[in-house]
């Protein structure tokens, strides 16, 4: 089924912004990795990750060695429930509904 197909059905295109903060740098873009792939594990039926864009950690100013980075995920969710139940298991610092423009609710 296409994308187009999926949001007529009731699908939600979304981008979630996952952020991680932590030491060392290359275990804090390790975790990120870990989490995108739960994510895309944990979904199977109901969730489909269509472009993942990470970004490099950054050492945050003003501590000793605490770095932060994130990625952007942009996923296709089987409803409303679904999107909130991603919310509340991975706490993206984001949350971008791209489709479709108007949800309605009962």
């Amino acid at each position: 089924m296409s994308i187009k197909e999926r949001i007529e059905a009731g699908w939600i295109r979304t981008v979630l912004v996952i952020e991680i903060l932590g030491k060392p740098a290359a275990r804090v873009s390790e975790v990120l990795k870990m989490v995108v792939q739960r994510i895309e594990e944990d979904n199977r039926e109901d969730l489909e990750i269509l472009d993942k864009k990470f970004f490099e950690p950054r050492l945050i100013e003003n501590t000793e060695n605490a770095f932060t980075a994130f990625v952007e995920v942009e996923v296709l969710l089987k409803g409303l429930k679904k999107l909130v139940d991603v919310i509340f298991d991975y706490m993206p610092a984001s949350v971008e509904i791209v489709e479709p423009e108007e949800l309605k609710m009962k």
